[in-house]
């Protein structure tokens, strides 16, 4: 359960009620001052709850990332080594090839 905003709406209507406004018109603010205080305003264990929940779904982004990064430099590896072996095979091709020709 949600921690309770404490708002003294008994002190809310008197302070309009010295400053002008009717009793009526003062509780009628009052009540709307409380209504926007239960649906709009987030608690210290609201925040908590969020944090949490963010900091959950960045550790399983962060998980998911590092799995998609090792995969991706397997991947740059096996196309490194193979593009070495190609150049190798073709140096050694050519260096075959130009030694025949001296010969």
């Amino acid at each position: 359960m949600p921690e309770a905003v404490v708002f003294d709406s008994h002190r809310f209507v008197k302070n309009l009620a010295r400053n002008g406004f009717t009793e009526r018109q003062a509780e009628a603010l009052a009540q709307e001052q409380v209504t926007l205080l239960d649906t709009h305003l987030a608690t210290k264990a609201d925040i908590e709850k969020l944090r949490l929940e963010n900091k959950a779904e960045i550790e399983k982004l962060k998980i998911e990332t590092e799995k998609q990064l090792a995969t991706l430099k397997a991947d740059l590896l096996k196309w490194m080594f193979g593009a070495l072996i190609a150049q190798t095979g073709l140096v050694v091709g050519l260096v075959v090839a130009f030694i025949r020709l001296l010969l």
